[in-house]
């Protein structure tokens, strides 16, 4: 047993750091608030420390930020782990719902919604479109939505694949006609 010179306090040996073969006069305890009290007065020469430290050993300072990284992780992890246990035994107990059949409906595209597409598919916008063709790009918009809800397109990406898959474009540059002003 010693007795600390800082906060006096008698405390077991295993308490109290060691300098080579002997231990100091301080508890860990209180070395650890000289310590942070120090850093905190002196934020400047924390960062010097810590970044002359990390041009030395780049491995080690990456490693510790893996493992503070993997500590965060690991706390919104096990937050995800409880609320799986949670619902797990709930979801056991369930029957299986039935599996919704969708009827497969006909794809028929009028030649205003194939002209539309391929103008999107070979990069147009909703305005550009709409000029050529002489509609809103409102208009536009609607048609390529419907177009989007036939093919089950989230995306541009998606829809020009599906509209190739379905035959519905050439995968060349296409001619386009440029429709007649109304005005």
């Amino acid at each position: 047993m010693k007795t600390c010179t800082k906060c006096n306090i008698v405390k077991a040996e295993s308490n109290f750091p060691r300098k080579g073969n002997r231990l100091e006069s301080h508890c860990k305890e209180c070395v650890r608030k000289r310590k942070n009290k120090w850093r905190k007065a002196n934020p400047e020469k924390v960062k010097a420390i810590r970044r002359k430290h990390y041009l030395a050993n780049p491995e080690k300072d990456l490693e510790r930020k893996r493992k503070w990284r993997a500590e965060k992780r690991g706390k919104a992890d096990s937050k995800m782990v409880k609320t799986i246990r949670r619902i797990r035994p709930l979801t056991a107990t369930m029957k299986k719902p039935p599996e919704i059949v969708f009827p497969k409906r006909e794809m028929v595209f009028t030649e205003r919604e194939k002209e539309i597409l391929a103008r999107y598919a070979y990069g147009n916008t909703h305005g550009e479109t709409g000029e050529e063709l002489g509609i809103s790009p409102k208009t536009v918009g609607s048609f390529l939505q419907r177009i989007r809800e036939k093919l089950r397109a989230k995306t541009r990406a998606d829809l020009i694949t599906a509209a190739l898959k379905h035959g519905l474009l050439v995968a060349e540059k296409p001619k386009l006609k440029k429709a007649k002003s109304k005005r």
